[in-house]
């Protein structure tokens, strides 16, 4: 599980090359190996302690057996596959088609509220993942009947609500203008750096191999910053050349 959710720059690179034959530069894959193995080593290599108190308190009847592993990995498999479909087709919307952000904000969230609207009030059959729950039973009968039960749901469903649509504005604002390789990596390193803050502010402590862990993503982070400043400033020079080509005509 750990590695899975420190892979997600892979499938999103190799669809955007499968499905689209985008080619990248050289040293973004070097970038998106160091972080991946950063991502990796900082959640893999933390507290041992606190890794099996949160084992222990997720873990069920089916935990560990052949069975659950095995579905375990393949629906992570689909995950990350359909998760770099999905970047891979957004990168390719944004370079063919004239949208912005805001406007595929909108069309995704429409369809998704129209399937996920089916989903709910359809009577379908137990189906894992789509409809767990009772056969028969619709998800939104088993959502009223909870809320009613528990109404101080309310206001923390509300601003759920609130702050996700806020963060899809920033989330589909950097996919329109860098990329869906520059938003996953915002999206993984940003545990990574909850946890600097909380050491910082709570006086959390890390374990070495997590400062390992953090070294190596920070360094993958800088060959990004220092291969762009490069490509900024022989653009600078190329402009500054041609300006004073045009003064000695």
């Amino acid at each position: 599980m750990v590695l899975g959710k420190s892979c997600k720059l892979v499938p999103v690179m190799i669809m955007n090359v499968l499905l689209y034959r985008r080619r990248f530069a050289p040293h973004k894959y070097l970038v998106v190996l160091m972080v991946t193995a950063g991502i990796t080593i900082f959640m893999g290599l933390g507290d041992p302690k606190a890794q099996a108190k949160h084992a222990a308190k997720a873990g069920n009847s089916q935990a560990g057996t052949p069975y659950a592993n095995v579905i375990g990995i393949a629906y992570l498999l689909i995950n990350l596959l359909l998760d770099g479909a999905t970047n891979s087709t957004q990168d390719e919307i944004f370079t063919r088609h004239r949208v912005t952000g805001q406007q595929m904000m909108f069309w995704i969230n429409v369809f998704c509220t129209l399937l996920t609207s089916a989903l709910a009030v359809l009577p379908l059959p137990y189906i894992p993942v789509i409809h767990p729950g009772p056969a028969g039973q619709t998800e939104l009968a088993g959502a009223l009947a909870f809320i009613r039960s528990h109404p101080d749901v309310v206001v923390p469903l509300a601003q759920f609500a609130f702050t996700g649509a806020l963060g899809q504005l920033f989330i589909f604002e950097t996919l329109q203008h860098f990329g869906s390789l520059t938003l996953v990596t915002i999206t993984l390193t940003r545990k990574l750096f909850t946890m600097l803050l909380s050491v910082v502010v709570y006086g959390h402590q890390l374990t070495p191999g997590q400062w390992l862990g953090a070294g190596v993503v920070f360094a993958g982070i800088s060959v990004e910053a220092f291969v762009k400043r490069k490509d900024v400033h022989a653009k600078r020079v190329i402009q500054e050349k041609e300006k004073a080509k045009i003064k000695s005509l």
